[in-house]
Parts: structure tokens; sequence; C-alpha cells
């Protein structure tokens, strides 16, 4: 798939989000990390330097900024978001993305005083459900 739509774009950023906001705070670096990834990782690829897919990127930084001003953020909700998003679009999800996303989780886990127990359950939930074999 050539291009993807913006509820795409906006379910992984709210994935990403859940990742920095399990353990109810977003730090600084867990941002920091985020942007640099999507410079560093999303951009390049060729599948995103496209108009569309490279305005989805922008949609998913600002998604990703939007939810840090929240007040009463819900990261479950939007892993379980993620997790109905992917089910019923089981076709976009080949193992190049799967791994994209999944380095992209731990990177921003990692990237502030390396991952706690939430962040710990949140990805093996989260790599199992990318490691899944479609039946």
């Amino acid at each position: 798939m050539d291009q993807y739509n913006m509820t795409f774009y906006t379910v992984l950023a709210k994935l990403f989000y859940a990742v920095a906001a399990i353990d109810h705070r977003v730090v600084t670096q867990e941002i920091d990390a985020f942007k640099k990834l999507l410079l560093t990782h999303w951009t390049p690829i060729e599948i995103f330097k496209n108009k569309t897919n490279h305005d989805g990127i922008e949609q998913m930084l600002a998604t990703f900024e939007a939810l840090t001003k929240q007040v009463n953020p819900n990261p479950e909700n939007y892993f379980e978001e993620f997790l109905a998003f992917k089910k019923s679009n089981e076709h976009i999800f080949n193992k190049n993305l799967k791994a994209l996303i999944s380095k992209t989780a731990h990177a921003i886990a990692n990237s502030f005083a390396r991952k706690n127990k939430s962040e710990l359950i949140l990805l093996a939930q989260l790599d199992l459900e990318l490691n899944k074999q479609g039946l």
C-alpha cells in the first residue's frame, strides 16, 4: 500500500503517546525521542516520501503534541484503539512496518531512565500483537 490514511497516522501517534504516558507522565526526553524517530526513521522510508504520507507524519507529530497537553490522558484506551485498528487493517501491517512500530515504541520507552514496569508490560503486549501470525 503506497498511501495510508490520516486515521492510520493518528492511531499510531496515540499508540506512541500511550507508550510515553503509560506511567502517567510524559517527559521531554520521550517527546524528543519521538520527534527524532519520526525524522530519522519514518521520513526517509520511500513509502512515506509522497505528499499524503508526509502530511501523515506531520499529523502524527501534531496528534502526539496535542495529547501531551491533555489533563487526564488514558493511555490504555489509546493502546486499545491501536489494537482495534490493527485488527481491522491487518493487510497494511507488513513485516517492515511492524518492526518500525516496535523500534519506535521501544526507543520512546528507553529515552528516559530506561523502561519501567508499566512500559515493559505495554511493550510486551505490543510485541505480542505485532508478532501474531494471520490465521
